[in-house]
C-alpha cells in the first residue's frame, strides 16, 4: 500500500509537468489502475478476520483466506495485462518526443518508430508479467505454500 500511494503521487505530480496528451492519458489510467488496486488491497485486508468463525472448522476458514488471496492476486494479474501496454506507450511516447525534441506526430511518423514502439510493448508487457509474478512469489509465495500444506493435513 505504501509503494502504490508513493507511485500515484508521482504520477499526479509528472502529470502536471508534462504537456503530451498522450501521456497524460497514460498517466490517468495508471493513476485510476493503482488506486482501483489500493482500494481492492485494502478490501482484502479489512475482510480477512483475524478471529476464526466458530461455525467454520480450521481448514474451512484457511481455506477461506487462501481463496480470496488467490482470487485477488488473478484479477490483479488480468489488468496488469491491460495496463502494462499502456504504461510502455506512454513511457515510449515521453521519452521519445523528449529525446528526440519533436512533436508526438513527428516522432511517430516514421515508421521505423511506430515498429520500435511495437518490439517495446511486446517485450515489456511479459517481462512486467513474470516479474510482478515472481514478485508476488517472493513476497508472498512462503506464507501461501505454508498455507495450503496447512489446508492439505487438515484434508488427510
Amino acid at each position: 500500500m505504501f509503494w502504490g500511494v508513493l507511485i500515484t503521487l508521482l504520477y499526479i505530480i509528472l502529470f502536471f509537468f508534462i504537456d503530451i496528451w498522450q501521456v497524460h492519458f497514460a498517466l490517468l489510467i495508471m493513476i485510476f489502475f493503482n488506486l482501483w488496486l489500493m482500494i481492492d488491497t485494502w478490501k482484502l485486508y479489512k475482510n480477512t478476520d483475524e478471529n476464526i468463525t466458530p461455525s467454520n472448522s480450521l481448514k474451512q476458514e484457511l481455506q477461506k483466506n487462501y481463496n480470496s488471496f488467490q482470487i485477488w492476486w488473478k484479477l490483479q494479474q488480468k489488468a496488469g495485462l491491460f495496463v502494462y501496454p499502456i504504461a510502455a506507450t506512454g513511457g515510449f511516447i515521453l521519452g521519445g518526443v523528449e529525446g528526440s525534441g519533436k512533436s508526438v506526430e513527428v516522432f511517430l511518423y516514421n515508421p521505423m518508430m511506430i515498429k520500435i514502439l511495437v518490439v517495446t510493448v511486446l517485450m515489456l508487457v511479459p517481462i512486467c508479467y513474470y516479474m510482478a509474478k515472481w514478485m508476488f512469489n517472493y513476497v508472498y509465495g512462503k506464507h501461501l505454500m505454508k498455507l495450503k500444506n496447512l489446508i492439505d493435513e487438515l484434508a488427510e
